[in-house]
C-alpha cells in the first residue's frame, strides 16, 4: 500500500516555505516514510469503514446521485442540529481507537492525517485528499457515532467573518467550539494553550505531530504579522482576496492561492494543535477543511465539463528530482479507516462514493 501510486516519498517541508509551526526536515521524512509503511503493513487485515458502508445514494442512469443533500454553513442549522453534530463529535472522543489501540477513534483520525494525509500538502492531490478524508469522517460519524444518515458536515465560511475573526460565533461557548486557550495555563503543543471553554473543554489529546504526546487540546490565537494576541489575521479573508481566489484561471493556480495562504494562515493564526499536522485534534478542523471543498466545489461548477477533470501540479514538492507526474487515477490512501480512493472518485460531488453539494 501506498501513499500515491506514482510517489512513495512524504512531502518535505523545508523551514519558512510553509507557514506551519514546526517544519519537518528530510530525515525525519524519511524516518516517517519508515514507519508509515511498518504502520500500513501491520493494518493489512481490512478496512475498517467498507465502501458499503458509506451512504449510498440513489443514482441515476448515468451514475450521479439524483437528488444530493447540502452541505450548510454553521450558523444556518437550528440549535438542534448543531447539538447532534457536536454530540457526534464528542462521541468520537470516547469510542476506543480501532486502528492501534491505543486512543480513541478521534485519535485514529488525528493519526491517519499526521502520518499519510499531510503528504497531500504542496502537491497537486491536497483537495481531492482532504474531500476524501472528509467523506470518510462523515461515514465514520454516521457508522459509530449515532450522527443521522439524512444530516450532511457543516462547514465554517470564514469569509463572513473576515473583519474580526477571534470573535466569530464559530468560537462561541454555546453555539461553537469554544474559545481561545485559557491565558492562566501553561504553552502546550504548538505553543498552544488547553481550551476550557465550550463543549469541547478539557478534551484530551493522544498524538502531536507523529509522536504520542498526552495532552489539552490548545489554541492560542495570534495575529500573524504582528503577533498581537487575542486576534486572527483576517486580510486573508477579505471579498477582494478571495476574488482574487475564485478568479485563479486553472487548477494549479487555483490548489496553489487556496492552500498557500487561505488555507495555512488560519492554521498559523489559531495555533496549538491547529498549527501541525495533527490538526485534526481540533474539531475545527474539519469545517475548516469543508470550506476549502465549498470553494473548489464553486470554482469546479464555474465550467463543470473542463474542471471536473483538471488535476494536475506534482505529487510532491518541486525539488523532488523526478516528480512530474500526476494521474487522475493516482491512488491515495487512508490506512485501514477506508482503503484506497482514486482521485477520479472524488472530482465531483455528486456521483460514485459522494453525493453531496453546497
Amino acid at each position: 500500500m501506498v501513499v500515491y501510486r506514482h510517489r512513495k516519498q512524504l512531502s518535505r517541508l523545508s523551514p519558512g516555505s510553509s507557514p506551519w509551526l514546526f517544519p519537518i526536515t528530510l530525515t525525519c521524512i524519511l524516518i516517517t516514510t519508515c514507519l508509515i509503511t511498518a504502520y500500513l503493513a501491520g493494518l493489512a487485515k481490512g478496512s475498517i469503514i467498507t465502501r458499503t458502508q458509506s451512504h449510498n445514494p440513489t443514482l441515476s442512469h448515468d451514475g450521479r446521485c439524483t437528488n444530493p443533500p447540502t452541505r450548510r454553513e454553521w450558523r444556518t442549522l437550528t440549535t438542534r442540529e448543531q447539538r447532534i453534530y457536536i454530540n457526534a463529535a464528542l462521541r468520537l472522543q470516547i469510542k476506543p481507537s480501532i486502528l492501534t489501540g491505543n486512543g480513541t477513534l478521534n485519535d485514529d483520525l488525528v493519526h491517519i492525517h499526521q502520518l499519510i494525509g499531510s503528504a497531500s500538502h504542496k502537491s497537486a492531490s491536497f483537495l481531492p485528499w482532504h474531500r476524501a478524508f472528509l467523506h470518510v469522517y462523515e461515514t465514520i460519524l454516521k457508522t459509530h457515532c449515532e450522527y443521522p444518515r439524512d444530516m450532511t458536515l457543516p462547514y465554517w465560511n470564514w469569509e463572513l467573518d473576515w473583519s474580526s475573526l477571534a470573535t466569530s460565533s464559530i468560537f462561541s461557548d454555546e453555539t461553537g467550539f469554544g474559545g481561545d486557550g485559557n491565558e492562566s495555563y501553561p504553552l502546550g503543543p504548538g505553543d498552544g494553550r488547553c481550551v476550557t471553554t465550550g463543549p469541547f473543554a478539557y478534551s484530551k489529546r493522544l498524538w502531536f505531530e507523529g509522536k504520542v504526546k498526552p495532552h489539552c487540546m490548545g489554541r492560542r490565537f495570534v495575529y500573524f504579522g504582528t503577533n498581537e494576541g487575542n486576534a486572527i489575521n483576517g486580510s486573508w479573508y477579505a471579498p477582494e482576496v478571495m476574488g482574487r481566489v475564485r478568479r485563479a484561471p486553472d487548477y494549479q493556480t487555483f490548489r496553489e492561492m487556496l492552500e498557500g495562504t487561505v488555507h495555512n494562515g488560519l492554521h498559523w493564526s489559531i495555533r496549538g494543535d491547529f498549527a501541525s499536522f495533527s490538526a485534526a485534534n481540533d474539531p475545527i478542523f474539519w469545517l475548516h477543511h469543508g470550506q476549502l471543498d465549498r470553494l473548489w466545489w464553486e470554482w469546479q461548477a464555474r465550467d463543470m465539463e473542463v474542471r471536473s477533470t483538471e488535476y494536475w501540479g506534482v505529487p510532491v514538492e518541486t525539488d523532488w528530482p523526478g516528480a512530474t507526474t500526476w494521474s487522475l487515477e493516482d491512488d491515495m490512501t487512508f490506512g485501514d479507516l477506508w482503503g484506497n480512493i482514486t482521485v477520479s472518485e472524488v472530482m465531483r460531488t455528486d456521483e460514485g462514493i459522494l453525493c453531496y453539494r453546497y
